[in-house]
Parts: structure tokens; C-alpha cells; sequence
């Protein structure tokens, strides 16, 4: 609850100062499936691991990082795939998308972020929130 809290904090914050905010999304694939989360603030529905980018860090740290915060695997072989902006949330938010092949469908999430994670099929994904979709949308630009 605490995110939550926080999470309407943040959101009032950038519906007056409408910040700049540059994020990643880390699309695990294992065979055809891909690892969604459902977080414990936001919008409800499913996404993909992912969040914001610290000052001076790099855009593949940065989802190598977030990846392992809420779903505890160790990505290396990251691959830049597209990206996306919005003005959804009010700030300008520039998200960077990444995949990565994993061999195993092994996770752990941090319940603090992230209230549950599953594997599903690419031909067979549950409601998405907004940022969600938006992440499928350079998917599949990417394999088309």
C-alpha cells in the first residue's frame, strides 16, 4: 500500500510539473512466451517488467537492473527493440524496450512492486494496462 500511496503522490506531482522521464520496459521470452507482471500501484492489468532510468545510467543497465529488482533474473544478452512515448500519466515519458532470450522460466518477484508475474503465450496475452500495450505494440513492429 505504501506504492500505492506514493504512486498518487508522484502522479499529482507530474500532473503540474508535466517532467520529462525516460523508462525501459525487459520483454523475457522463454519459447513463445513472454513474462508479464501485474504491479502493486498504477493502472491494473498486466505489463512487462520495467521502470525509470537513473541519472547517469544507461539504458541497458537500467533494464538489467529493473528486471532484477521486480523478477529477480539476471538478464546479460539485452537487445534494444524500439521504443515508445506517452503523455499518459501527464509527464513526457520516452520508454526503451528491450528482449532478452532467457533459458528458464524461473522468477522471484519483490511483492513490494509487483503483486504477481506469469508466463503467457505471445498468440494469447491477458488485459494489459496502457504502457503494456504499448510495449506489445514495438514487439511486434520488431518480429514484423
Amino acid at each position: 500500500w505504501v506504492y500505492k500511496i506514493g504512486y498518487y503522490f508522484v502522479k499529482c506531482y507530474w500532473y503540474l510539473a508535466r517532467p520529462r522521464a525516460y523508462g525501459v520496459k525487459g520483454i523475457l521470452q522463454y519459447k513463445d512466451e513472454v513474462l508479464l507482471i501485474r504491479n502493486s500501484y498504477g493502472p491494473t492489468g498486466w505489463t512487462f517488467p520495467g521502470g525509470g532510468v537513473k541519472v547517469h545510467e544507461s539504458l541497458k543497465k537500467a533494464v538489467v537492473r529493473e528486471v532484477f529488482e521486480e523478477v529477480g533474473v539476471r538478464v546479460h544478452d539485452v537487445h534494444y527493440i524500439g521504443h515508445y512515448f506517452t503523455t499518459r500519466e501527464y509527464k513526457k515519458d520516452l520508454v526503451h524496450c528491450f528482449i532478452s532470450e532467457v533459458k528458464s522460466r524461473q522468477f522471484t518477484i519483490d511483492y513490494s512492486e509487483v503483486v504477481e508475474a506469469r508466463w503467457f503465450s505471445l498468440s494469447d496475452l491477458p488485459p494489459m494496462t496502457p504502457s503494456g500495450i504499448l510495449a506489445v505494440k514495438v514487439l511486434k513492429s520488431f518480429y514484423a
